[in-house]
C-alpha cells in the first residue's frame, strides 16, 4: 500500500512541491523529508539542501508528535481498537512494494485527541500538547487553551461576581484532515496579535473531531450544556463546509441561552478573524451595559418605591398620631362639659301646677246668638254614633 494515499489535500500538494524544487522522484523519501521537517516545506527545502538525500531517511521512522505512535483509538468501553495488521490506525505502515529489508515510516499524522474514553480535562491537556507540539515552531506564541470542562468553562467566562471580568467564549474546532489546518493555525490562530488577544479577552475551548465519535461526544456535551445553537451551527457545518475547519465560534450567553454571535473558519484571512474577535468582544460590552442598566434601571425603581413607601408610613405616623391628639381633646372636652352640666344642674325639680279642670254642662252655657245676631259663626260637632249637633257662638 503507497503511504500518499494517507495524505490530505494540502500535504499532498506540499510533498508534489517538495519533489519539484529539490528535484526527488522517489516519493518515499520525499515523505520521509516532509515528516521530518512536520510538512514545513521550507524547513524540508532547508534540511534537505544541507544533508543531501541520504540525511532524510532513519532506520525506524521520526516520531511526528508526543502523542503514542500507534493511532488506535478506544472505543466507549475504553478497549484499543487495531488495524488488521495489529498496528494502532495508520500511524506507522509498512511498505510492502519494497520488501523484508524495507525502513518502516512514520507517514500519517498521529491523532491529537486519540482517548475517547479519557475524562474531558486529560482530553484536552493531551490535545494541547501535541498542538503545541505539532505546531510550535521556534518562538512562536501558542494559543492558550482552557482545558476543564465546558460547564466550568463557562462559569469562567459568565459567571463572574465582577461583570467587568466576563469574557466571551470561543470554540476552536480543529479536523487535521483538512487541507487550511496547517496554513490556518500557523497564520492566522498563532499570529502574536490572535493569541495575545484571545488569551486577554476570551476563554478559548478546544475540541478535535477529527475522528467522527470525538465529535459526536463533542455535541453530547453541547446538548448537557444547553448550548443548541451551537450544536446546530457545529453539525451543520461538519456536514456541509468540512472542507472549511478548522471552525471558530464566538459564544455569548444572553439572559438564559447561549447564542453563537461570530464565526470564522479555516479560509478566513487574518483580518476577518481579528474583526471577528473584536466584535464579538465589543457585543459582550454591550451586553453587560444592557444587563447593567437593567440592574440599575431595577434597583432605582426598588428605591423609589422603597422611598414613596418610607414617605407614606412617615404620613401615617403623624396622621394617626395628630388623630389621637385630636380624639384625646375632643374626649376632654366632652367629659368637661358634661362635668359642667352636672355642677349647674338644680337639685329640686321644679314645680308643677296642676290642670284646672272645668265643668261644662247646659246650665254653664251661654245662650246661642239670634241669627240675625252679627258677629258669629256656626259650629258644627260631630258626635259619637254618627250624630251631628250644629250651634251658633259670637266669635
Amino acid at each position: 500500500m503507497s503511504v500518499v494515499n494517507f495524505l490530505t489535500h494540502g500535504e499532498r500538494e506540499k510533498l508534489d512541491q517538495f519533489m519539484e524544487i529539490v528535484n526527488i522522484h522517489d516519493e518515499e523519501v520525499a515523505m520521509v523529508s516532509m515528516t521530518n521537517a512536520d510538512w514545513n516545506l521550507e524547513r524540508a527545502i532547508g534540511t534537505h539542501l544541507a544533508l543531501g538525500s541520504e540525511g532524510d531517511i532513519y532506520a525506524g521512522g521520526s516520531p511526528l508528535d508526543p502523542v503514542d505512535n500507534q493511532r488506535g483509538s478506544r472505543d466507549d468501553f475504553g478497549n484499543d481498537e487495531y488495524d488488521n495488521n495489529g498496528i494502532g490506525g495508520t500511524a506507522n505502515i509498512l511498505n510492502d512494494e519494497v520488501g523484508e529489508s524495507s525502513t518502516l515510516y512514520q507517514v500519517a499524522p498521529p491523532l491529537m485527541m486519540p482517548h475517547h474514553s479519557q475524562p474531558i480535562p486529560d482530553a484536552l491537556k493531551c490535545y494541547t500538547d501535541n498542538f503545541n507540539t505539532r505546531y510550535q515552531i521556534g518562538s512562536t506564541v501558542m494559543p492558550k487553551f482552557y482545558t476543564d470542562t465546558l460547564r466550568n468553562a463557562v462559569k469562567e467566562a459568565f459567571d463572574q461576581e465582577n461583570p467587568i471580568l466576563c469574557r466571551p467564549l470561543a470554540f476552536f474546532i480543529n479536523n487535521e484532515n483538512s487541507s487550511n489546518t496547517r496554513n490556518f493555525v500557523t497564520n492566522v490562530l498563532c499570529n502574536e496579535l490572535v493569541t495575545s488577544y484571545l488569551a486577554t479577552k476570551y476563554i478559548l475551548y478546544p475540541w478535535d473531531v477529527t475522528e467522527p465519535r470525538n465529535l459526536d461526544r463533542f455535541l453530547r456535551i453541547l446538548t448537557d450544556s444547553n448550548m443548541s445553537s451551537m450544536h446546530y451551527n457545529l453539525k451543520s457545518f461538519n456536514e456541509s463546509e468540512s472542507h472549511r475547519f478548522p471552525y471558530i465560534a464566538i459564544v455569548l450567553r444572553k439572559g438564559n441561552w447561549f447564542e453563537v454571535i461570530r464565526e470564522v473558519n479555516g479560509t478566513s484571512d487574518l483580518n476577518e478573524v481579528v474583526n471577528a474577535l473584536y466584535e464579538g468582544f465589543e457585543e459582550l460590552q454591550e451586553e453587560k451595559l444592557r444587563v447593567l442598566s437593567k440592574q440599575v434601571e431595577r434597583k432605582t425603581k426598588q428605591a423609589k418605591v422603597e422611598e414613596e413607601r418610607k414617605l407614606i408610613d412617615q404620613q401615617n405616623e403623624v396622621y394617626y398620631k395628630n388623630l389621637k391628639i385630636d380624639t384625646d381633646n375632643l374626649n376632654k372636652k366632652r367629659i368637661a362639659a358634661k362635668s359642667e352640666i352636672e355642677t349647674t344642674r338644680p337639685e329640686t325639680k321644679p314645680k308643677i301646677t296642676p290642670m284646672k279642670v272645668i265643668s261644662v254642662t247646659p246650665q254653664n252655657l251661654p245662650e246661642e246668638p239670634n241669627v240675625s245676631e252679627t258677629n258669629i259663626v256656626t259650629v258644627k260637632f260631630r258626635l259619637p254614633k254618627g250624630i251631628q249637633v250644629i250651634g251658633k257662638i259670637f266669635k
